[in-house]
């Protein structure tokens, strides 16, 4: 009887245990599921965003109608001789179906490569961040981060590009340590297409040729360099880099303390709420152990920051590569502060981020940067999110802290989204108004390629030639010079310069024929059609 009840017992430990183990499992998989829910519930947020923005912008930048310039060239199968830009992203924009727009299909491919980088930076998140809630908390910066929301709205390379330079390092950083001969190969093809996207790709190269000497393994990195080297041969036989009109534009350029200074208020902004700066100082030894750890994003974050001075005219925009992994370190920082049990001094937060307020709204009241916010009323309210958002670091309330942070970088994304919709929207409208109804020699001032793009290029009409040509030069718009270069029409706007004015006094030979104005950000924008009667 009594081995009896002892077998009892041990068949009863064996049946809690299992009991134990299945309620174990059910409750991981119920929390990982919870976890995988507010993923994809982040996931979706992204995606509604971006498809409710997705054709908000009436007009493209001018750097957007040359790319979709080349893309037109190769549909013969040839490239503009005169474009500085690489071709891989006009490659990808000549892909387009016939039955679908220019413009609308170069708004697909952006996108599709924003959804594939959001799922990428979610991959890099799990390697180095455990919590979900910090993880979550990071999508949604990087979904509402103001820089990158606004330029994956546009056709631009900015994204493609950011999505080769976060899927390089991030599988050299999964695979650091087993890193085989085939990846090996395969993170060279994705630098190589970098580099066939824009001109940093070197910079990711350098910056991963660095890494793979640093791991001394001398086949991995042979594999590395023989590959990159042998893809890149025939693009180097027609284009030397070191030919590049981009250090033409970098010597032209004039540096000083304002060029400092725009900088350091834009680095200062770039995540969309101000105290940022104060969480990667509050965690620095976590910070310098993850760069020590990392040379291979430490090294491109240096020379990218540092190539962003030679090119300041391009601020905010070059920041694009960087942004997912100063997103990656901020939340460290963020997750330190709310959740280390080392002490963190509040009054030196206080003191740092008031600062740096200060800062802030001292430079945007002297410079009015367009992409930190101008307009006065935005403007204030964004210095008072950034006060709730201080206030409840402040007394360290994580729950009110996270929700007046994401309200600030809404607020921010949505203002430079919605104050720049309208842009080139004049010259845009009157170009296509031109290109539809009129026949003839069209002179037009606009030096943004969009007037070019629109009476030259798209839909080409045989009866239409648009030529660039200085209206508002002395002596240009004059009768006899109009004759001589044999224009029909004169396209004047002043979207390139709001204080410009144009006039018929005196001028009787010129006669209006359609007029679009628009005031946009407090400004009135003009694209004004003349006929010139001969």
């Amino acid at each position: 009887m009594k081995s009896l009840r002892i077998s009892e017992v041990c068949r009863d430990d064996e049946f809690r245990s299992k009991a134990r183990n299945f309620l174990f499992s059910l409750q991981k998989r119920a929390g990982s599921s919870a976890s995988e829910n507010k993923t994809f519930l982040a996931f979706l947020v992204f995606i509604f965003v971006h498809i409710l923005l997705f054709n908000i912008n009436a007009s493209e930048w001018g750097d957007s109608y040359r790319i979709l310039r080349s893309a037109e060239y190769l549909g013969s199968f040839v490239y503009p001789s005169d474009e500085k830009r690489p071709p891989l992203f006009a490659v990808l924009l000549a892909l387009r179906p016939d039955s679908i727009d220019q413009i609308f299909w170069g708004r697909i491919v952006v996108l599709l490569f924003s959804i594939a980088s959001f799922y990428i930076f979610l991959k890099l998140l799990n390697l180095y961040i455990k919590s979900e809630k910090y993880k979550v908390l990071a999508l949604l910066l990087f979904t509402f981060n103001p820089v990158f929301l606004y330029w994956s709205l546009r056709v631009m390379t900015d994204v493609v590009f950011s999505f080769f330079v976060l899927t390089s390092l991030y599988l050299f950083s999964k695979n650091i340590k087993t890193l085989s001969n085939f990846q090996a190969m395969f993170i060279a093809f994705l630098v190589y297409l970098s580099v066939l996207t824009r001109f940093e790709g070197y910079i990711l190269l350098g910056s991963l040729v660095l890494a793979f000497l640093l791991r001394k393994d001398v086949k991995k990195t042979a594999y590395f360099l023989l590959t990159f080297i042998i893809l890149m041969i025939p693009y180097l036989i027609l284009r030397n880099p070191l030919n590049s009109k981009y250090f033409n534009e970098a010597v032209s350029r004039t540096y000083g303390l304002n060029t400092i200074a725009i900088y350091i208020v834009s680095v200062i902004s770039l995540f969309g709420f101000i105290p940022a700066i104060y969480f990667l100082y509050a965690s620095k030894n976590t910070l310098i152990k993850f760069l020590k750890n990392n040379i291979h994003i430490t090294s491109f974050l240096i020379i990218e920051l540092v190539l962003i001075i030679a090119w300041p005219a391009a601020i905010p925009r070059l920041f694009m590569p960087i942004i997912p992994f100063g997103i990656l370190v901020l939340v460290f920082g963020i997750e330190d502060f709310f959740e280390s049990t080392i002490f963190h001094n509040s009054l030196v937060f206080l003191i740092i981020s008031i600062c740096l307020l200060v800062t802030y709204t001292i430079s945007q009241y002297h410079y009015r940067l367009q992409f930190l916010v101008p307009n006065a009323l935005f403007f204030i309210a964004i210095l008072l999110l950034q006060l709730f958002v201080i206030f409840f670091t402040y007394k360290k309330n994580f729950r009110f802290f996270t929700t007046f942070l994401i309200v600030s970088v809404f607020t921010w994304s949505i203002f430079t989204v919605w104050s720049h919709k309208d842009v080139f929207k004049t010259i845009t409208e009157a170009s296509n108004y031109a290109q539809k109804n009129l026949k003839g020699r069209i002179a037009y001032n606009d030096v943004s390629s969009v007037a070019d793009w629109y009476l030259n290029q798209k839909d080409k009409n045989d009866q239409v030639e648009g030529i660039y040509y200085d209206v508002i030069k002395r002596g240009n718009s004059d009768f006899d010079k109009l004759v001589e270069n044999k224009f029909d029409y004169l396209l004047v706007t002043n979207e390139h310069n709001t204080d410009l004015t144009f006039n018929t006094y005196n001028r009787d030979y010129l006669e209006q024929v359609v007029d679009f104005k628009y005031r946009i950000n407090g400004k009135m924008f003009f694209a004004s059609i003349y006929e010139v009667r001969k």
